[in-house]
């Protein structure tokens, strides 16, 4: 994954489309814009902004297409909508705070030169496309329980789904709730740690308290761990991009790792 700030606002399912096409680093990055400079066709982008703003259907897509297959509207969309997003790949960390802050993103987009639709699909994945069957209502509650420390399985109770549903939601990049919570499996990818890491940095008071509990899993709000990350003072292998709590763990990891 391309290093830089506030890239871990972006949305997982580009983070997945990014891997896919083996774009691992800021070279990477600039080789494939080269061989993708060329913008999507103009008919394109206002297909996608119409299924992101107003919701059409994918079936009604297909049929402008001539297409039997919705898979085939989806991966249209999809790599559409990886194209738009890609080169403000840099903007999406600012995009993240100014949302966070109020700013809409209308004024997002007109800023960095791009569409709103661009703006929530880099940050939402495809959780910015409206639904139909959409109600406002359940969604600020499912929020407002989420925000309240409530489980998936209440939220997705809110909304009407199944738990196991919400859940392949969220995994795919399809659905996203906000803010974001960090389980010890996003603690290991962010900082690169192992299970027994983050045991023992929990165990020795090093982590702040869990906020929360989820089933059997504990979570973290990702403003208490961007909070702790600023003041903790980690130590970061530039080779593998491990952090370490202190300059002898990363100055050990170095002789022992990368001699």
């Amino acid at each position: 994954m391309i290093d830089g700030p506030g890239l871990s606002a972006l949305a997982p399912v580009w983070v997945e489309a990014l891997e896919h096409e083996g774009v691992a680093s800021r070279v990477h990055l600039a080789l494939w814009l080269d061989e993708h400079r060329e913008s999507p066709e103009a008919s394109d982008v206002d297909a996608l902004v119409r299924r992101v703003r107003d919701g059409v259907r994918l079936v009604d897509l297909a049929t402008e297409k001539g297409w039997t297959a919705h898979s085939q509207v989806q991966a249209w969309l999809h790599r559409t909508a990886f194209r738009l997003i890609v080169p403000h790949l840099e903007n999406v960390g600012a995009w993240h705070q100014a949302r966070q802050t109020g700013v809409p993103d209308v004024e997002i987009g007109q800023l960095s030169g791009t569409l709103p639709e661009v703006v929530a699909l880099a940050l939402d994945g495809w959780q910015a496309v409206r639904s139909g069957a959409f109600n406002e209502t359940k969604a600020l509650e499912a929020h407002r329980r989420w925000c309240a420390g409530g489980s998936r399985a209440e939220v997705a109770g809110v909304l009407g789904i199944a738990a196991q549903r919400l859940n392949r939601q969220l995994n795919t990049g399809e659905s996203q709730l906000l803010p974001r919570r960090l389980t010890t499996t996003g603690l290991r990818a962010r900082f690169g740690w192992t299970p027994s890491a983050v045991s023992l940095y929990r165990s020795k008071g090093v982590l702040p308290l869990a906020d929360g509990r989820d089933g059997q899993r504990d979570w973290w709000w990702e403003p208490t761990i961007e909070a702790w990350e600023q003041t903790a003072g980690l130590s970061w292998c530039e080779d593998c991009h491990h952090a370490f709590v202190s300059p002898t763990g990363l100055r050990e990891h170095c002789t022992r790792v990368h001699g």
